[in-house]
Formats: C-alpha cells, sequence, structure tokens
C-alpha cells in the first residue's frame, strides 16, 4: 500500500527497432507514456518510469533490441516545474481496486493510497447490503462464471467485489440477519437474537448508523494524517478532527431528541455543533462550512 517513486525515462534508437522498443513497453506494463517523436533515422519516447523498475526495464528493452535501443534516465528534472505522476502498488488481492482509483483520480505522492480501504470497505458494504445467505452463494456463481469468460481488469474487480461480497453476505445472512433466499431460518434457530429487518427498524438504523459513522471517521483519520503530512497539525485538526466533534454533538442531539438518552441535555449537542462549526471555519472558511 504505497506510492512510488517516478522518474523521467528516455526509450532513444534508430527508427527501425522501434517496434521491438514499443511491444517491449507495452510487455512490461511499467512505462508511462507522455511523449514521442519520430525523426528520419530516429525516434524518442518519453515517459515516466517506477525507479525499483529501472534496472528490469533497461535490460528488457536494450536486449530486445539488439542494442539498438538505450534507456537514459533524467535525473535533471526540476520537481517544482515538473510533478512525477504517481505509481500505485497493492498486495496482490486489492489490485483489482486500483481501477476505482484511477477512475475517481489518482493520488499526488504524499496523499494516501486509498485502494487498500476501497478493498476492505467495498465488498463488506456489498455484502451488508445483500445479507442473505444464498443470494451470497449465488454471488459465488456469478463471479465463476465471469472469470470463465471474462480476463479484463474490470472483470478481475467484478469478480472481487463478488466473491469477498458474497462471503459478507453469507456471514450476514447466517449470523445477523437469519436468512437464505428471503426465508427466515430463526425457526430452526431458536434464541439466536438475528436482526429481522421487516420489523426490528430500530435496530437496522442503530447499525447503519455506526457503520457509516464508522466509515465516515476513519476517512477523516486518513485525511487528518495527509493533510498534518502536507499543512501542518493545526490546519489538519481544524479540517479534519472538528468534523468528528460536529458528529458527537449531532449524536447527544439525536438521542436527547428520541428520548433514548441525555434527554434533559439536549441543548448540550447544539452547543458541540455550534463549536464545532466555528473550528471548520477557522480551518476552512465559507468552502468547508
Amino acid at each position: 500500500m504505497a506510492l512510488l517513486a517516478l522518474v523521467k525515462a528516455l526509450v532513444v534508437g534508430v527508427h527501425d527497432a522501434r517496434p521491438l522498443a514499443e511491444d517491449a513497453i507495452s510487455a512490461l506494463r511499467c512505462f508511462q507514456v507522455v511523449n514521442a517523436e519520430r525523426g528520419e533515422h530516429y525516434f524518442v519516447i518519453e515517459g515516466w518510469l517506477p525507479r525499483p523498475w529501472v534496472p528490469e526495464f533497461r535490460t528488457v528493452v536494450e536486449e530486445s533490441s539488439q542494442g539498438r535501443v538505450a534507456v537514459v534516465i533524467d535525473e535533471d528534472v526540476d520537481a517544482a516545474i515538473t510533478t512525477p505522476p504517481s505509481a500505485l502498488r497493492n498486495i496482490p488481492l486489492a489490485r483489482p481496486y486500483e481501477l476505482l482509483v484511477e477512475l475517481y483520480g489518482m493520488p499526488g505522492r504524499d496523499d494516501y493510497d486509498p485502494t487498500f480501504a476501497t478493498f476492505l470497505f467495498m465488498p463488506l458494504f456489498f455484502g451488508l447490503m445483500i445479507g442473505d445467505a444464498g443470494y451470497g452463494v449465488a454471488l459465488f456463481a456469478v463471479s465463476w462464471l465471469i472469470g470463465r469468460w471474462f480476463k479484463t481488469p474490470l472483470a478481475r474487480l467484478a469478480r472481487s467485489i463478488l466473491t469477498i461480497g458474497g462471503a459478507w453476505s453469507i456471514g450476514f445472512g447466517v449470523f445477523l440477519f437469519g436468512e437464505v433466499f428471503g426465508w427466515s431460518i430463526a425457526p430452526w434457530v431458536p434464541g439466536y437474537p438475528f436482526v429481522h429487518r421487516s420489523g426490528d427498524l430500530m435496530t437496522l438504523f442503530i447499525l447503519a448508523v455506526v457503520v457509516g459513522a464508522t466509515h465516515v471517521n476513519i476517512g477523516l483519520l486518513i485525511g487528518f494524517r495527509a493533510l498534518r503530512k502536507r499543512q501542518g497539525l493545526r490546519v489538519a485538526f481544524l479540517r479534519k478532527i472538528s468534523w468528528i466533534i460536529l458528529e458527537q454533538g449531532v449524536f447527544i442531539l439525536m438521542i436527547g431528541m428520541a428520548g433514548l438518552a441525555l434527554a434533559e441535555y439536549w441543548y448540550v449537542g447544539i452547543g458541540i455543533m455550534a463549536f464545532a462549526v466555528g473550528l471548520i471555519a477557522w480551518g476552512g472558511g465559507l468552502t468547508d462550512i
């Protein structure tokens, strides 16, 4: 779970060796081309390359062309003028989710790579929404069919979501909601505290709030860490932790007005919310509000 440092590289060679160089670049899939130039007797391909892969890239490209192509690393690139792009590096299980991260926008080199967090939370939420053991098995079957017929990055992402989400769906279906293809298994397991989605609406609502708040707060803490690294502790606290303080005010106000707890002190929630809004305004101005 890291952002790789990239270096500027030039692939230079004689004109008739260009197809060999392009084939090697396509096969390695580690060179991000940004510009190409062709002359009467030469060609130049310019791009970015992860530094750990430079030796292998140079060996493959130069050997495949039998010395007619050279890889030159440009160490004089000024980062203040030319900002190197980012490359993602994750464990094999999380790599399909890099497609989603790239779709939304690549993080900067000083930012947090959200791929692993997406890998953790997306299938979990998918399985929680389905929450049925029978449908979880059906998701496994669909995943298997996709794997038989499709080998694209999008297919690998779909397979991962369906497989891991299906496992979560089976778990939630068996141990939380007690459902198999919509039928309740509660009569066969007497006394087990299942959450009945058609009747336990308040329990389901509280579960949704807890899961959602946990997810949001993890995101805020990740943002706090990244912002502290770029702009310092004060700005990170005002623009991220203040939102967590605001949530506590909303929570106190909500349970007070609902009569669940702190009914006589509901106004404390409004005070905490006002204080948090002041912190948010201090850190980010009208834009953050």
